[in-house]
């Protein structure tokens, strides 16, 4: 079995939350017909499984891929409409600890049901939910929700993850050459070294910044960085300069780029969703979809004795995922009804089965079905199959940006962003990051 999931989650305390609220049905499901059986089985049609479950039916392999939500899409960019999103509240410290409510972009739920957004100032009796932190529900996953930027990883970043695994394919010069194959570059010149121009993963270069923001617009904040770094260019030329240039000193300086984003050459986003449904689009695909399918259980056969395709694997071996299908079953879609039951079906796997349901759902689908920290399933009543502890634990993420300054106000869609790494940079790589959309 192949665990394809981000580590997660953010502290025991997230994961009992989820163990508890999100996964309650309010009725036993009714039960299916007989199960089927593909070669592979992938949960998650985000940027990790999406890919993944078209790549291996493209090769031969049937493959069975299961997706929560439907095939909805948002009319406009930062949108967030419940038919596409589960709404997740995020705390970082157990209920009631005083240190939660240091957070700028609190949520809280009132008492008629309704949402108050700030540190302080909910209505008396209000009830706190956490810092607000939707995910994608709908076919292709968060990667149809979020900002769409894509800026490659420093090159120490994947050789520490080859440092700590032994694993030389998550080397930086292995990890170029993947990209370098899956990417459509749609804004550098055909042919330039360190890209791709052929792959199905589309990018392009954001529209550039315009001046009429006000104190802190991003024309005026980049000009004056410009100033600082004794950077020789126009405006203009460095807010095309690439970001994910291959050059041995990209990660060490200090300059001004453009935003690259996962778009089509038209500006529209491109997600593991089209990668998705250009594949349905040939039927000598062996790919299945299955949407409206929430995954509940990874089952195992946990016999010494149990077959597999793969000579290295061991018990407990998955075999199958069991699901309910049906429309809003999870507890993080606000349109759930209480009376939602689903109907409980079953596929196995001949292969593999791949979790890939992102940073709060794999682990959770990983707990329910046995898998994790030994003593925390036991306190639900949940067999364990495998004790790993690390399952649920130390994800690490930005949840919000403070404001860090003010001014008049401007026009447009906004301003510029600035981020800083939650830790030190290694070396002298870069640790403060800015962004400025179009405006």
């Amino acid at each position: 079995m192949k665990f394809n999931t981000q580590k997660s989650a953010l502290s025991r305390v997230l994961a009992l939350a989820l163990l508890v609220q999100n996964y309650t049905v309010a009725a036993p499901a009714a039960e299916a017909a007989q199960a089927t059986e593909y070669d592979y089985v992938v949960v998650g049609s985000g940027p990790g499984g999406g890919p993944l479950a078209v790549n291996l039916a493209q090769a031969g392999y049937s493959v069975f891929l299961i997706e929560a939500g439907d095939a909805s899409t948002a009319t406009g960019f930062g949108q967030y409409p419940p038919s596409i999103t589960w709404d997740f509240f995020v705390n970082h410290y157990p209920e009631d600890d005083p240190r939660n409510n240091q957070y700028s972009h609190l949520t809280w739920k009132t008492p008629e049901g309704r949402y108050w957004v700030g540190k302080t100032g909910a209505p008396t009796g209000s009830k706190l939910l956490g810092v607000y932190y939707p995910r994608g529900a709908t076919l292709g996953g968060s990667s149809m929700i979020n900002a769409m930027c894509t800026w490659l990883p420093s090159d120490s970043d994947w050789n520490y993850v080859y440092e700590i695994t032994g694993d030389a394919t998550w080397k930086a010069e292995n990890m170029r050459n993947i990209f370098t194959k899956i990417e459509h570059n749609n804004y550098m010149t055909k042919g330039t070294a360190g890209h791709g121009f052929d792959g199905f993963f589309q990018t392009n270069m954001a529209a550039k910044l315009q001046a009429s923001r006000g104190p802190l617009s991003g024309n005026k904040v980049m000009a004056a960085y410009a100033t600082d770094l004794k950077l020789n260019m126009s405006m203009n030329d460095l807010l095309q300069r690439d970001p994910n240039v291959l050059s041995a000193d990209r990660d060490t300086t200090s300059s001004i780029y453009g935003l690259v984003q996962h778009q089509y050459s038209n500006g529209g986003r491109y997600s593991s969703r089209d990668y998705i449904q250009a594949a349905q689009k040939n039927t000598s695909i062996p790919l299945t979809v299955s949407l409206n399918s929430l995954a509940t259980r990874v089952l195992f056969d946990t016999t010494s004795s149990s077959k597999c395709s793969s000579s290295s694997a061991e018990a407990p071996r998955a075999t199958g995922v069991e699901y309910l299908e049906g429309k809003s079953l999870y507890a993080g879609d606000s349109r759930r009804a209480a009376s939602a039951t689903g109907t409980k079906k079953t596929v196995t796997a001949r292969r593999e089965v791949i979790v890939s349901g992102g940073a709060f759902n794999s682990p959770q689908l990983l707990m329910l079905s046995g898998v994790g920290p030994a003593e925390h399933l036991k306190q639900f009543n949940i067999t364990v199959i495998k004790d790993l502890p690390g399952v649920g634990q130390s994800l690490m993420d930005n949840q919000e940006m403070p404001i860090v300054g003010s001014g008049s106000a401007g026009t447009g869609d906004a301003g510029v962003a600035m981020i800083r790494t939650s830790h030190p940079a290694h070396g002298n790589e870069r640790d403060m990051f800015l962004m400025g959309g179009q405006g």
